[in-house]
């Protein structure tokens, strides 16, 4: 496989990943969090402490291991909770995953670059 193969392959791929950021751009590249309104709130704590299963602060004791909003069995919040003020790079990583194992879900069954990068930005930007 020649290099301008291989960049032609991996330019889609790239493009998915660097759009989210792009759109981002206005919050991340002021030093903002992705955590509007509430999202600081609650999401942020539960995102920091992905590694707590009983949380003793609500009402009488609250099992936090089986709320999904607190992300306990997330493997990406488990891996990133662990670097410090990595917590837009984890509301990026959704996009990220969404986009690139979508593209190469579509590539594979149409074999198609273009109807995978439709795709993957259809799904990933999606509501």
């Amino acid at each position: 496989m020649s290099g301008g193969s291989r960049m032609r392959q991996a330019a889609i791929p790239i493009a998915l990943v660097i759009l989210p950021v792009a759109h981002f751009l206005p919050v991340v590249g002021t030093g903002g969090l992705l955590a509007p309104l509430d999202g600081v709130a609650f999401f942020v704590p539960a995102y920091l402490s992905a590694e707590r299963i009983w949380d003793p602060y609500l009402f009488s004791g609250f099992p936090a291991f089986a709320d999904p909003q607190q992300m306990t069995w997330y493997p990406p919040a488990a891996v990133l909770s662990r670097i410090p003020g990595s917590f837009n790079l984890f509301v990026l990583s959704g996009y990220w995953l969404a986009a690139l194992f979508t593209y190469v879900y579509v590539l594979r069954l149409t074999g198609s670059r273009l109807a995978g990068l439709v795709s993957g930005l259809t799904y990933s930007t999606s509501a």
